[in-house]
């Protein structure tokens, strides 16, 4: 619990210049130029250096303006800003590392979709400072039918439209 209250009170006492909506708006705009829909990778490497210097800004420049701990609106965006920094981060690293386009994930770089290499689920970790650790997990492609408990497949296909 220790770790949780000491960044909500670090969060809280932040007194830079820019406020959680700022950074807000810079990081839509960062998502929607560099984690589009059709990626490829030096847009996607481009997009995660500017989130380096957004995660920076966010440690340093960060302002919470209402310091109350009732009602506190000015808080909550700056912990969700902290929470949706953490899901672009861990959105443009795994984007970058699956070298395959699936599904919405669409590399122009890798057209093709690569069952070989990346039948896998993408993990990622966010640390505090914006640093991510990628890891895979293996896709389960058999399951149970929940009324009968009968065993079924889920064999792999491409979407098509």
């Amino acid at each position: 619990l220790e770790p949780v209250l000491a960044r909500l009170e670090d969060t809280r006492a932040s007194n830079g210049t820019l406020r959680p909506r700022d950074l807000r708006k810079s990081l839509q705009s960062l998502m929607q130029t560099h984690a589009s829909i059709f990626r490829e990778a030096s847009i996607l490497e481009s997009g995660q250096k500017k989130l380096r210097d957004l995660w920076s800004a966010y440690h340093s420049e960060l302002k919470v303006a209402d310091t109350s701990l009732i009602w506190n609106n000015d808080l909550v965006e700056a912990l969700e800003l902290d929470n949706l920094m953490r899901q672009a981060t861990a959105t443009l690293h795994s984007a970058t590392a699956r070298t395959e386009s699936r599904g919405a994930h669409w590399r122009e770089d890798y057209p093709a979709r690569n069952d070989a290499q990346w039948l896998t689920h993408s993990l990622c970790f966010v640390d505090n400072s914006g640093n991510a650790r990628l890891a895979t997990r293996p896709v389960r492609m058999e399951g149970e039918e929940p009324q009968t408990r009968q065993p079924i497949s889920f064999p792999p296909q491409a979407r098509a439209y």
